[in-house]
């Protein structure tokens, strides 16, 4: 509402697009100014039947930049570090002015910028005030999650689909797709189904990555038809978008009312050259490297406490575990190997016997997500090792741990105490010393995730055989949840 046309941003005769008091967020080169246009965080319907994303949140951005704390500095001001919310219970319509109601849904958006990165999260929140079904017409047709506008500037995309297979086209031509709209001999939107957490357009010299939390990939991929969306035009021409559709615009979504919508987007910049990239038309995979940063299962977590139990829940905990008596495990396990942080590869299952001896040694340079139940089915999720080894047989190398099935574990005695050191990266942002103490009889269940090995090249798990003197480095630990 307070700057209702972005600069840069021009229609075809080369004014100001109008957005209509529409809240979004532009986008610019930093080096040329260019902007890339509007990035839009929540819309639905089709106006008129083929406008795409109808009803989007209307309102305006409050800006905090000045640093509180003790009275000297009360009033300093500086862009280093800012945040910006929309707090709106109204959506508008940005192709028609004046198209503003209160009855549809409230929309929350927390973004941060900090000057120098090249990273912006953004936490989106939308509750739902009324339901929408196909007895509402268009308003039904189309669910967006995000629509990050091209400005015409890039010439690749990927996405990788919900199970991690990553799939790279042209803009010049997109397919094959799984759906796709042409206007005589030319493409106007395409869509690909089973979206993931990670997408990227770039081109030779930029590249724009968007990562999505799983918690909102789990709910986009529950809806009736949600794709990963790119259209062709814009008001001024090429504009080479990249979007996140919960629902297809064919396709009527249904939503009940008090439904909440809530989920995460970071936009990453990336340069597509250098890196891990062979050539620029492989320039995705410079941002794909920094993708886990952003997702739930790697993110530390910032909770801790002043009990002696509470150390337990403390970020970057150090540990050493001694377990006396040996557990059995039987069930299957599914794996994939990778070669050199790519994604498509092989697949395998191993079947596990009661009793077996399961080592999964983990590589120095990859710690992945570690999940160890002592008192039930063990739940183990993307876990990268080096070695897997079943009664000491190294039957596979540099494989990702993808699920397991059945895999359950008889609870070995866990006695003694897991030791606790926090210390934060670099430099020091909390030390806690302390020892959460296991009950020798029980059957606690044990988890350690984000797990790096401690100072060794690599570091043994062993399920089923007495595990002595585990130790390491851990994002989390939990003791009974």
């Amino acid at each position: 509402m307070e700057h209702r046309r972005a600069r840069g941003y021009v229609d075809a005769e080369g004014n100001r697009y109008d957005y209509h008091g529409v809240a979004a967020v532009v986008v610019h080169d930093s080096s040329t100014d260019a902007c890339f246009g509007p990035w839009n965080l929540y819309a639905v319907g089709t106006y008129q039947g083929s406008y795409l994303g109808w009803y989007r949140p209307y309102g305006e951005w409050r800006v905090f930049y000045r640093y509180r704390g003790r009275p000297e500095y009360e009033q300093i001001e500086a862009p280093i570090r800012i945040i910006a919310v929309l707090n709106t219970s109204l959506v508008g319509n940005v192709y028609e002015e004046g198209d503003v109601r209160s009855d549809l849904y409230d929309t929350l958006v927390l973004l941060e910028v900090v000057n120098g990165t090249r990273y912006v999260p953004v936490r989106v929140y939308v509750y739902w005030k009324r339901g929408v079904s196909a007895s509402d017409g268009y308003l039904s047709n189309g669910l967006w999650f995000s629509t990050l506008m091209g400005g015409g500037f890039p010439e690749m995309f990927m996405y990788l689909t919900r199970s991690n297979v990553s799939r790279v086209r042209d803009y010049y031509d997109p397919s094959p797709a799984d759906e796709i709209v042409y206007s005589g001999d030319t493409w106007v939107t395409a869509a690909y189904y089973s979206p993931g957490v990670f997408a990227a357009q770039w081109n030779e010299s930029l590249g724009r990555a968007l990562i999505m939390d799983e918690e909102g990939v789990e709910y986009l991929n529950s809806q009736p038809k949600p794709v990963l969306g790119v259209t062709h035009f814009s008001p001024s021409g090429e504009q080479r978008s990249l979007e996140h559709w919960a629902c297809w615009y064919d396709t009527s979504v249904e939503i009940s009312w008090g439904t909440v919508h809530a989920y995460q987007l970071v936009l990453f910049m990336f340069k597509p050259t250098g890196g891990a990239a062979a050539s620029w038309r492989d320039g995705w995979v410079n941002a794909y490297v920094y993708a886990p940063m952003f997702l739930e299962a790697y993110a530390p977590l910032q909770e801790y406490g002043t009990e002696e139990g509470a150390a337990a829940q403390a970020p970057g905990g150090s540990f050493k575990l001694t377990a006396e008596r040996p557990g059995s495990l039987s069930g299957t396990l599914s794996f994939k190997a990778r070669t050199r942080g790519r994604i498509i590869t092989s697949e395998a299952r191993i079947r596990v016997r009661p009793g077996d001896l399961v080592e999964l040694v983990v590589d120095d340079s990859d710690g992945g997500l570690l999940a160890m139940g002592f008192d039930g089915y063990l739940s183990l999720q993307e876990v990268h090792v080096a070695e897997l080894r079943i009664n000491g047989r190294v039957v596979a190398t540099d494989v990702d741990i993808v699920k397991t099935t059945g895999l359950k574990a008889q609870p070995p005695t866990v006695s003694s105490s897991l030791k606790l050191v926090v210390t934060g990266e670099g430099y020091t942002y909390l030390e806690v010393g302390g020892s959460v103490l296991i009950d020798g009889n029980s059957t606690q269940l044990i988890e350690i995730y984000g797990v790096r090995p401690g100072g060794r090249e690599g570091m043994y798990i062993s399920w089923s055989a007495a595990l002595t003197e585990a130790f390491g480095v851990a994002e989390r630990v939990e003791i009974e949840g």
